[in-house]
């Protein structure tokens, strides 16, 4: 599978709406099976400030 592409798609997708405050940090878990045969669940933790 190409998960890392997906993952770095999804980095880039922050990039892209956030600018430079979508600069994160990631990890990333792999493993043969997931819930409901996803291959890939992307869990986020978003800090909104307003300056």
């Amino acid at each position: 599978m190409k998960n890392h592409k997906v993952l770095n798609g999804y980095s880039d997708l922050l990039l892209d709406v956030f600018r430079e405050q979508g600069v994160h940090a990631r990890s990333v878990l792999g493993a043969v099976s997931v819930r409901d045969n996803l291959p890939i669940i992307v869990d986020s933790i978003f800090q909104v400030v307003n300056d």
